[in-house]
């Protein structure tokens, strides 16, 4: 029997303790934070997808989607994520990955014949790496442009769900009076790593107000290939930190 258990539930049916569980964990990697602010933002979305350890009996991560359909052109679904924490003694375990990974293939299998992107927001570059790392086409990024109707479908997705808070030029969520920040010790970026990674480089330059709480937006597409290509490397992923073990 699993040690974790998964669960999604739509998130008006979230309790007034998992909430607070939720936030506890939450407020362990941000500064600045609020719960009413917290908890308004997790309610932007309609699905709340909660790990639970069993063995330890504790709340080890959560993650926020919503599924928008016919986003500037017809038939697409976006997927949106919101806010998404794993504990950090579990980062290793792939949890995450792994409730992204069903739930793409769960939206792909439900509409075979409609285009499907991955859409969500950066505040830290490990977000935007794992962007690179599990999709094989994904926006913004540092070596090609932007193509017109990727960029027209984040600006309608980000008018919709943020229309006072979205800087379209810029590709960034800009929120100062209600930003979570996190705290330098959980994604800070060093001149090192600057200067090692192009790909981190990148995302320091578009978003300088990461600090701050400046959010990027990234698409990512998920055809079948896609699909497979997500699925392939996270098992890749997983293997390299969980080797099978021979008699």
């Amino acid at each position: 029997m699993s040690r974790f258990l998964i669960k999604t539930i739509k998130t008006k049916e979230v309790s007034g303790e998992l909430f607070k569980n939720s936030y506890a964990l939450y407020k362990k990697y941000r500064r600045d934070t609020n719960y009413n602010i917290f908890v308004k933002d997790l309610k932007k979305c309609l699905y709340f997808i909660y790990i639970y350890d069993k063995k330890f009996l504790e709340l080890i991560g959560f993650c926020s989607v919503s599924n928008l359909f016919d986003v500037f052109e017809k038939n697409n679904v976006i997927i949106f994520s919101g806010e998404a924490v794993i504990h950090e003694n579990y980062t290793n375990k792939k949890l995450l990955q792994t409730i992204y990974c069903k739930h793409f293939l769960n939206v792909k299998l439900s509409y075979p014949f409609r285009k499907v992107y991955f859409l969500t927001t950066c505040d830290n570059f490990k977000i935007y790496l794992l962007m690179e790392r599990y999709f094989s086409k994904f926006y913004p990024r540092w070596n090609c442009k932007m193509p017109k109707n990727i960029q027209s479908i984040i600006d309608a997705s980000m008018n919709r769900l943020f229309p006072n808070k979205y800087i379209s030029e810029k590709g960034i969520i800009r929120n100062y009076s209600e930003a979570c920040p996190l705290k330098q010790s959980a994604a800070n970026i060093t001149p090192k790593m600057i200067f090692l990674d192009k790909k981190t480089d990148f995302f320091q330059k578009i978003n300088s107000g990461w600090r701050e709480g400046d959010e990027l937006v990234c698409i990512g597409l998920l055809g079948w290939l896609d699909c497979l290509y997500f699925s392939f490397k996270f098992i890749i992923s997983y293997l390299s930190k969980h080797p099978i073990k021979r008699d």
